[in-house]
């Protein structure tokens, strides 16, 4: 059950990079997104102003444009760590198995 549970979150993670492989419009989409990430991250830091424009770009050239790939998987890590979707996953599966098997909960 544990390697089940495993299997699904490791799939959870790796979601994004197989969407980008099937449909290509969607690595445009992915990084749309990630741009506009990188922008509220640094306009948080420095404010509205050129610097935040600046370091906008430079931090789109090297992360979306030369490490996409890498990006998207740490961005997309960092979105279901933070949305505790591990946790409301592994519960879910737990319990529906449970029932499953005929063990009440």
């Amino acid at each position: 059950m544990l390697m089940a549970w495993l299997l699904l979150i490791g799939g959870l993670f790796v979601l994004p990079l197989f969407l980008g492989v099937v449909v290509p419009e969607i690595k445009l989409l992915i990084g749309i997104i990630l741009v506009l990430s990188i922008y509220s991250v640094v306009r948080q830091f420095f404010g509205d102003g050129i610097v935040t424009i600046i370091l906008t770009l430079v931090g789109a050239y090297y992360l979306v444009y030369r490490h996409f790939w890498v990006t998207t998987t740490l961005w997309w890590m960092n979105i279901v760590l933070g949305t505790m979707a591990f946790s409301a996953l592994g519960w879910t599966f737990i319990v529906v198995s449970k029932f499953f098997r005929g063990k009440r909960v």
